[in-house]
């Protein structure tokens, strides 16, 4: 996946407060941009949102 499509889902899940939101903003799976997160996290090193049960807050 391309940075820009990555840096855009991670942008769009800290605005809308989780990936379900998110994924349905953009108009992409909820999976892809999961994956995206994912991927720059595992790029960055280190995690770009707490995951609780109840809510997702940035690192």
């Amino acid at each position: 996946m391309d940075k820009m499509a990555a840096l855009t889902m991670f942008i769009a899940t800290a605005d809308f407060g989780g990936f379900s939101r998110a994924a349905e903003q953009l108009g992409k799976t909820l999976s892809s941009v999961t994956k995206a997160v994912m991927q720059l996290e595992a790029e960055l090193g280190a995690r770009l949102f707490e995951r609780p049960t109840r809510r997702m807050t940035l690192t």
